[in-house]
């Protein structure tokens, strides 16, 4: 599955124009250009008797461990990545690390976004994301929006259908589809969507007490159910006539990923009696 992935994202990126001599690390190299003045990041735990990351890492006798963002030192780490047994770093060190690699912050910010929606989405509404050929249609990993306005506030809901891909087909009545909700969280996310011509991100609420369910008629000779097209945009409607509007598809690894996020949280076990009272007097 893995290797299917590589060379899946590999055909995606050449699709862009990108030859395949320049994907590995050693021709990425040549594109790299160093932020002046170079950055000084502290180093947590360093052990590298090796000297595998010698001209990247400052390790003085007196003094914090600490990695000079130059130009040689990113070459490097391009090729030979970050070892966490030989170099830790704190999560936010990380995140400033992989800033670096970058003119600036914003494009860091919209490279990562935009290599993030690349990684987890087959095709997307707003971008030219588009790996398969297959008729869009509603089943697991198919992430939808509702927008509902009240004067001049409106809200919107947004949705990650959690339907087993063999539930979606060959349907013949009315059939009830399972959600989880997508809620906006710029720290703690697992999605990134593009949304009116905006990264955002995403945090899917995995709790089973929260999954919403929407009933559709499916189309009778296809027996799946299908979007319409309305102003460019293309919208299943639910049987309580509320139009959900197609966002984005994921790709099924990361569409699997997701149901099993779910599926853990259907483990969960409450305390019993017994459990209750040795809680009470652990004595």
């Amino acid at each position: 599955m893995a290797g299917l992935f590589t060379s899946e994202l590999a055909c995606s990126i050449q699709d862009r124009g990108i030859t395949k001599e320049v994907l590995g690390p050693w021709g990425a190299i040549h594109a790299l250009k160093a932020r002046d003045p170079a950055a000084k990041l502290n180093v947590k735990k360093y052990s590298d008797p090796d000297g595998v990351y010698d001209g990247v890492v400052v390790a003085p006798q007196n003094g914090p461990t600490t990695i000079t963002t130059t130009a040689p030192a990113l070459r490097k780490l391009v090729q030979i990545g970050l070892d966490e047994s030989k170099l830790t770093l704190v999560t936010e060190r990380v995140m400033e690390l992989k800033r670096q690699f970058f003119a600036d912050d914003e494009q860091a910010k919209q490279s990562m976004s935009k290599f993030a929606r690349m990684a987890s989405l087959v095709r997307e509404a707003d971008g030219p994301r588009r790996l398969t050929k297959e008729a869009i249609h509603l089943t697991g990993g198919v992430v939808v929006r509702s927008r509902a306005h009240q004067g001049e506030n409106s809200t919107e809901t947004i949705l990650l259908c959690v339907q087993p891909g063999c539930d979606a087909v060959r349907l013949r009545d009315v059939t009830s589809f399972p959600f989880c909700k997508l809620v906006r969280d710029d720290k703690h996310f697992d999605l990134v969507l593009r949304i009116d011509g905006t990264d955002k991100t995403f945090k899917m609420n995995r709790l089973p007490r929260d999954l919403i369910m929407h009933s559709f008629i499916p189309n009778g000779s296809r027996q799946i159910v299908t979007p319409t097209s309305y102003k460019q945009r293309l919208r299943f409607k639910s049987v309580d006539k509320v139009f959900w509007e197609f966002v984005a598809e994921l790709r099924f690894p990361e569409s699997q990923h997701f149901t099993t996020l779910l599926v853990g949280k259907f483990n969960r076990v409450a305390l019993n009696g017994s459990e209750w009272l040795r809680l009470q007097n652990p004595s």
